[in-house]
């Protein structure tokens, strides 16, 4: 049961031609907590691809209860190299969905611990 050490994962999210295909990385990261063997940390970070330095402008990540109920979001400025959302904490089982999106356009994840 739970996750002995810390699991990384990252998704290649492609936004379409609005940024000329150009790909974000959306990478979760799940910690057991040490106090409480019941809770797990997710750390979720969005970063740019291949050549590019920074995020598209106004890029925004979005964390989703398993209701569609909005829990926390960030969005990219100027010239992010990365955002990322507050780490947040569950138990496994829990369900949650990650959201990129870029004006009209937007990719959502679903995910359960």
């Amino acid at each position: 049961m739970g996750f002995p050490e810390s699991t990384r994962g990252g998704k290649i999210i492609n936004l379409g031609i609005e940024l000329g295909d150009q790909d974000v990385e959306m990478q979760v990261t799940v910690t057991p907590e040490e106090a409480d063997s019941e809770k797990i940390e997710i750390q979720v970070q969005l970063f740019p691809t291949y050549e590019e330095r920074y995020l598209p402008p106004n890029i925004q990540l979005t964390l989703y209860s398993k209701s569609g109920k909005i829990l926390q979001s960030t969005q990219s400025r100027g010239q992010d190299n990365s955002i990322q959302l507050k780490p947040f904490k569950g138990k496994e089982g829990i369900e949650f969905s990650l959201e990129v999106s870029l004006g009209d356009i937007s990719v959502r994840e679903e995910f359960e611990l």
